[in-house]
């Protein structure tokens, strides 16, 4: 684990195929990029690998699940009473394929279990139906539901969830009790940015999104790194986002050095500090311009490699970082 004085890489990814984006874009309108961000998950493990990359992979629940006979039969017996109706993934059971191969863009089994014998990869929770935690019409019970859902999911991958993300970045504080009760040890809080929770109602103003995109190129927001001593040790320990990484733009493609340059300068002042920088994006951003967002990922890639050797510069995944925590001192 790495010593206080060094600075820590913490990679975060929100994996969800087209229950993310469900709300947005039908399946079969989804599908020619799940089946790319598919073909780029096992591309973007192999880049863990070679630059030593501890990463979260924060995964939806109905994910976890070969076929739809086995998500049904874990469809839990209360269901979240979203005031728009149309945000619940419990809609779309009727309409799934028979299996993953069937129904690729909302099964991923076989990636579960490739990410998860990857050396260095945790998985981590996305709740169990991309549970939106700030929405009208759910509650507290609804979500402990949705958390033992997701927990029973992992099991059946012999695995034990202890990072959790909420999806669209909707923290709910009311909600943090009942995550340490569950047994998880932290979750991923908003960074400073401007509106950093998508809330879908009310819509968000324009000015915040234009705001956030101008940073993503020109960084004049900040650094956003911070220092060890600002995570509060705890029965759930919050580890703030530091940036987005937007994915490759074509018609700003002229903006893309600025970008990652915005990154590796954060990266570097994280390193030359002790500081923590956490940066996090979801795989289906790569399901498009594959080959560009993996080129821009191993820029930043080799640039912590080159700061691992010059400040020893580490990375950590979420648990990880939140167990060395708890960790007597010596």
């Amino acid at each position: 684990m790495p010593c206080d004085n060094h600075g820590i890489l913490i990679i975060s990814l929100d994996f969800e195929l087209h229950w993310g984006m469900r709300d947005h874009l039908s399946v079969d309108g989804f599908r020619g990029r799940g089946l790319e961000t598919r073909a780029a998950i096992p591309r973007i493990l192999d880049l863990f690998q070679e630059y030593g990359i501890h990463a979260t992979w924060a995964a939806v629940g109905f994910l976890f699940f070969d076929n739809r006979e086995d998500l049904l039969e874990d469809i839990p017996d209360k269901l979240p009473n979203y005031v728009r109706s149309r945000l619940s993934a419990y809609s779309e059971l009727l309409s799934l394929g028979r299996d993953e191969e069937e129904d690729p863009c909302r099964f991923a089994a076989s990636l579960i279990r490739r990410i998860s014998s990857t050396p260095h990869q945790e998985i981590g929770s996305h709740t169990f139906s991309h549970y939106l935690c700030r929405e009208k019409g759910q509650g507290i019970e609804d979500f402990e539901v949705d958390l033992k859902a997701a927990k029973k999911a992992a099991q059946r991958h012999q695995l034990e969830l202890k990072s959790f993300v909420f999806p669209r970045n909707q923290v709910n504080p009311e909600f943090l009790p009942l995550l340490s009760e569950q047994g998880y040890l932290c979750y991923r809080g908003n960074s400073r940015l401007p509106s950093a929770e998508k809330i879908e109602d009310p819509v968000q103003t324009l000015w915040p999104r234009l705001l956030r995109l101008a940073d993503s190129y020109v960084g004049f927001l900040g650094f956003n790194t911070y220092p060890m001593k600002q995570i509060v040790p705890g029965p759930l320990v919050n580890i703030p986002a530091s940036r987005f990484l937007r994915p490759y733009s074509a018609s700003l493609k002229w903006l893309e050095p600025l970008k990652i340059g915005k990154i590796r300068s954060s990266l570097t002042r994280a390193a030359r500090k002790g500081e923590i920088f956490h940066l996090w994006w979801h795989p289906h951003n790569f399901g498009r311009h594959t080959d560009e967002n993996l080129r821009n990922l191993e820029k930043i890639l080799r640039h912590f490699q080159k700061l691992n050797r010059d400040y020893q510069m580490t990375s950590c995944n979420m648990g990880e970082l939140a167990s060395r925590l708890e960790e007597p001192k010596t």
